[in-house]
């Protein structure tokens, strides 16, 4: 009697290993070719967009905490930029203290403009290096099988554009396009320009060190992701925070005719 064979029928190679769990967060099926040419083009104008929100957003925070926090570091008369900004700075009055910071900005000087924008410019250097560094690859393979919710392809998205090399490039180029935008009328153009190009070669040094392939991903999930990003926006707040106060101490430090620093004031100057 003939033995009918056990051993399965050849089946036609579909790229796909039949061990690897497409379910599996992490265990996503890498294709061997490369993005088409829409998908790029669609990764730089993502990346552009995402450089350009980045750069508006740590102008405006400048924007909205910079004569504040001069005002109660300094004591100089300078608060929120709706209630006046530096109207009633003391480098207004003829005569006593004035504060230095707001004299050499005032005055557009290459260290008034590079003091000033650097806080900004640090915010988007720090988002930047933690977008390449620390969000994850890919959402795994739950965020593709869940593909048709909009959740998941919200999610599959951002992380992509976290971390694709193309759009981080593009990300750096829209950041310091927006920033060169911003720095236009800062009175100082050689440091607007050392500024504004600091962004997308920032980002260049960082795209060339990363590895060719990147296995940092995997199941992030849109929770961790989420995570992520507030954690990058909240030390990118902190740097910023930081270079504020670390110039305003250079300036204090200085120019030791100015009296006040937080509630700190010159033994000189006590009893004007």
């Amino acid at each position: 009697m003939r033995q009918r064979s056990l051993s399965p029928a050849p089946r036609k190679d579909d790229g796909l290993d039949p061990s690897e769990n497409l379910l599996e967060p992490g265990n996503s099926h890498k294709s061997s070719t490369a993005p088409g040419l829409a998908s790029q083009a669609q990764l730089v104008m993502t990346g552009l967009a995402h450089g350009s929100a980045c750069a508006l957003g740590a102008v405006y925070w400048m924007w909205v905490f910079h004569d504040k926090m001069c005002g109660e570091v300094m004591r100089c008369g300078c608060t929120w930029p709706w209630d006046g900004g530096w109207k009633r700075c003391n480098i207004h009055n003829s005569e006593g203290p004035r504060c230095p910071w707001c004299v050499a900005a005032g005055a557009s000087t290459v260290l008034g403009v590079l003091s000033q924008k650097s806080c900004p410019l640090g915010m988007m250097l720090f988002y930047l290096w933690r977008s390449n560094g620390t969000m994850p690859q890919q959402m795994g393979g739950y965020g593709r099988v869940a593909s048709d919710l909009v959740t998941s392809q919200l999610a599959s998205a951002a992380s992509s554009l976290m971390t694709d090399t193309s759009h981080f490039v593009a990300m750096g180029l829209g950041a310091g396009a927006t920033f060169a935008f911003h720095l236009r009328n800062a009175g100082s153009m050689r440091a607007g320009a050392a500024l504004a190009a600091v962004p997308p070669l920032f980002a260049v040094c960082l795209a060339r060190k990363r590895p060719a392939t990147d296995d940092r991903g995997g199941g992030g999930g849109g929770g961790n992701l989420l995570r992520r990003w507030a954690v990058s926006v909240a030390g990118a707040v902190a740097i910023y925070f930081a270079i504020e106060f670390a110039w305003l101490l250079v300036f204090f430090s200085a120019f030791p005719e100015y009296p006040h620093f937080l509630f700190y004031t010159r033994a000189s100057a006590e009893g004007q």
